[in-house]
């Protein structure tokens, strides 16, 4: 009982923090894609990579005085996300 509830709280955790790492890229790359005339979609990459326009982008956002989006964030969510839903795959294989 106590492992079916730890899961189902790792899956509420890791789906609040993965659209929470979505929103915050999201409102980040808007408003520096926004300034140096790229589009949204043209950094969705920088959602989970570190590239060089991702590098650059973030370096424009911290001397806008925006806090950087960091996509470990994004990989840690979903690393939370994923073991969730492992957990509840074993849970229901057992039988629980």
């Amino acid at each position: 009982m106590l492992t079916k509830k730890l899961a189902n709280g790792l899956l509420g955790l890791g789906i609040l923090l993965t659209v929470l790492c979505i929103a915050w890229w999201g409102v980040v790359y808007h408003f520096i894609s926004e300034k140096s005339g790229e589009t949204l979609m043209s950094t969705l990459t920088c959602l989970f990579s570190i590239g060089e326009n991702c590098t650059f982008m973030r370096g424009m956002s911290w001397l806008q005085g925006v806090n950087p989006y960091e996509p470990v964030f994004f990989w840690l969510a979903t690393s939370i996300l994923l073991i969730a839903l492992a957990m509840k795959k074993a849970l229901r294989n057992d039988g629980l």
